[in-house]
């Protein structure tokens, strides 16, 4: 059996709306405590060696590697009004990649950015390049910290300018036509705002360049809910300045031409959720207003107002998951569940062509509203991302690059990726999609890893995997289950797996395990599951309301704690999707599947891998540190002598904080801890 750090339970018991809520562990939320940061210590102590020791990390951590070793170059960008291109270049020796600068089409490249010079935990966060090519302005994050200083380089000199700008977490969305300054937004400090309510309050600035930061000047602002999202940006064509608030799936947008000072409703109230795009004078509208999978309007910038809108593109029974106009064409990205297609309409909504895809995947494109060239990227789970250059007029696509080392071992003709269906408890179609070698037998014994995520409206994808792949070769199955919640079939599908209606994504999943034992191609013995993020929430869920289901899980940078998230940094923006203890009908549902809560002190539970980020700003780590202490003390009262780990990631935010190693390590350490677990069981 494990020999558990001890960690202090506290007799902490709150009253909220006439129910008793015990909170043993509430001393570890602290991460500034240093009794929490030894208690981190000590359980960092116990989960490295023992990840490290795994006998499948260093294979899965190879083929990550080996998959990925490979040189490639993005897409060069012109800049607006200027002959110098931008461009990415990944090398496969370096951990990040570069920043390159082509003066114009036919100049030699030359390095703008190099992170690989800069500390091991530091990433380029953001960049965006002025209209005349002049200037770069870029945020740095380091050790995961979503919190990054504007740097504005000068290329033409070689040399950073002095410009500082106002609040944290700062984000320049537009340069202005001239590139005498820019629009940002950022988060305000204290005094202005009070300290636990400094992520919130997000506004918008005009800095000018060379002026202090006093004397930048409010453009749009939120000055009564704390929560929603204040944002000014200049469109495409630079003609008009477009200003929105939003809170996740309700926004509001206003436009101004730009520089005459007057400012037109487009859809003031915060009732549906629109995106907008400017073309000729017109603005394209995609909106899910009564069009759970949403529809395309199409307005004069005239007169923009909603009785003015005319209908362009009709719902129809695949989600509109994407859109934008390329080339002068009104390209339509459409999900119908699992797989993409796109359509190209012109700008009045006749329909042109359907490109022809590789095949069954998923597909989006790369394009501009005043340039030919376009780019179409395509993979499935059993072919790796290919970028194509597509030829409109004849409707083909011509293989430009494949994101994978062509010397790595992989014959995608002996594996298989499927799609089939659970029920789940309410009789609900759930769509699992399969991928497992060729020679799988369905007799009950093979290690199966289950994903899921199932929330914020985010489609689960038929994504290419290195590691899903090296899991395939090792015998095992790679299952992805598309969770109500999630965004693959419109608003309703999300708005069944949110809220009061949250329990449905955990019967999802439960389903879907259920349905991958009832087949035969696994057993409880050989079956994890994996989840991160709100994902980390499903698996926490799932694993104390049915733990006999399981052999192992991963609980990823999580939510667990449903009746305190709200309060720290700026999670009480997810509210919209969880609702908030402060209600006493949502407070009694949030209990009811509190991962932290519902943990039962006398269960044997599956070995469990909980993970955190110390700098994480969305899932505070006293998530997975509450929720594992609650695991071990139950594996005290019952002798378990299954892996129930912590580990706290010091030098990373919500999962991410450095180069390619970590990333490989990371993915290697949690693929390999779920094989352990379910295929050492043969």
């Amino acid at each position: 059996m494990f020999k558990y750090p001890y960690t202090r339970r506290e007799d902490i018991v709150e009253e909220i709306f006439g129910k008793k809520v015990a909170d043993p562990y509430r001393w570890l939320e602290d991460s500034k405590d240093k009794a929490v940061q030894a208690w981190d210590k000590a359980q960092n102590e116990i989960a490295e060696p023992y990840l490290k020791s795994l006998p499948d990390k260093d294979y899965f951590f190879n083929n990550f590697k080996d998959s990925d070793h490979f040189d490639v170059d993005s897409i060069p960008r012109k800049v607006k009004n200027g002959s110098r291109r931008l461009f990415t270049r990944q090398l496969a020796a370096e951990e990040k990649s570069i920043l390159m600068l082509l003066e114009n089409a036919d100049a030699e490249p030359k390095e703008l950015i190099n992170p690989n010079n800069w500390a091991k935990d530091e990433i380029l966060y953001h960049h965006l390049v002025s209209n005349t090519g002049r200037y770069l302005s870029y945020g740095v994050i380091k050790a995961g910290k979503e919190d990054s200083e504007t740097c504005i380089l000068d290329i033409d000199q070689g040399i950073l300018l002095p410009d500082k700008l106002l609040g944290h977490k700062q984000f320049i969305t537009s340069w202005l036509p001239d590139d005498s300054g820019f629009y940002y937004r950022f988060c305000p400090l204290p005094p202005e705002v009070p300290a636990e309510e400094q992520d919130y309050w997000q506004r918008t600035y005009l800095h000018l360049l060379g002026t202090p930061a006093e004397q930048d000047k409010l453009i749009f602002a939120e000055n009564k809910v704390k929560e929603i999202w204040s944002n000014a940006f200049l469109s495409y064509d630079q003609q008009y300045l477009i200003y929105r608030k939003g809170v996740f799936y309700k926004s509001s947008t206003w436009i101004e031409r730009y520089g005459s000072g007057e400012i037109k409703a487009v859809m003031p109230e915060m009732k549906y959720d629109i995106d907008t795009e400017i073309f000729e004078d017109h603005i394209y509208i995609l909106t899910n207003e009564n069009a759970p999978r949403r529809c395309i309007y199409k307005v004069n910038c005239s007169a923009p107002e909603r009785k003015n809108w005319k209908l362009l593109i009709e719902e129809k029974d695949k989600k509109i998951e994407d859109y934008g106009i390329v080339d002068g064409k009104l390209f339509i990205n459409y999900l119908d569940g699992i797989y993409n297609t796109i359509e190209i309409y012109d700008t009045e909504g006749a329909f042109l062509k359907e490109i022809k895809l590789p095949g069954q995947g998923i597909a989006f494109w790369r394009g501009y509203q005043d340039e030919k060239d376009i780019y179409i990227f395509f993979c499935n789970p059993v072919t790796p991302y290919i970028r194509y250059k597509y030829d409109f007029e004849n409707n083909t696509l011509q293989q430009d690059f494949v994101y994978i080392n062509p010397e790595f071992s992989y014959n995608k003709d002996a594996f298989v990726s499927k799609i089939e269906y659970a029920t789940s408890k309410d009789g609900t179609r759930i769509p699992l999609i399969i991928s497992h070698s060729k020679d799988m037998r369905k007799d009950g014994s093979n290690p199966v890893i289950l994903y899921g995520y199932g929330g914020f409206n985010s489609s689960t994808s038929p994504n290419f995997s290195a590691g899903a792949l090296a899991l395939c070769k090792r015998g095992g199955i790679y299952v992805s289950a598309c969770l109500r919640g999630g965004g693959e079939f419109g608003e309703k599908w999300h708005e069944a797996g949110m809220k009061e209606k949250k329990q449905n994504v955990f019967d999802d999943f439960i389903a879907a395990a259920i349905y991958l034992i009832n087949e035969k191609y696994t057993s409880p013995e050989h079956l994890g599951i994996m989840g991160g993020s709100n994902g980390g929430l499903l698996t926490g869920a799932c694993l104390v309301q049915k733990p006999e289901l399981f052999a192992a899980a991963v609980v990823s940078v999580p939510l667990l704690d449903m009746i305190r998230y709200h309060k720290n940094k700026f999670a009480n923006i997810w509210k919209e999707e969880y609702g908030s203890a402060e209600n006493e009908e949502e407070f009694n549902y949030l209990l009811a599947y509190s991962p932290y809560h519902n943990i039962d002190e006398n269960a044997e539970y599956p070995a469990t891998l909980v993970t955190g980020g110390f700098n994480d700003s969305r899932c505070d780590p006293y998530h997975g540190r509450k929720f594992a202490a609650g695991l071990q003390y139950s594996a005290q009262n019952t002798g378990n002598e299954n892996p129930l780990l912590c580990l706290i990631n010091y030098t990373e935010g919500h999962g991410f904080g450095g180069g390619k190693t970590q990333r490989y390590e990371n993915s290697a350490q949690m693929l390999a801890f779920l094989l352990e677990n379910t295929i050492g069981k043969k």
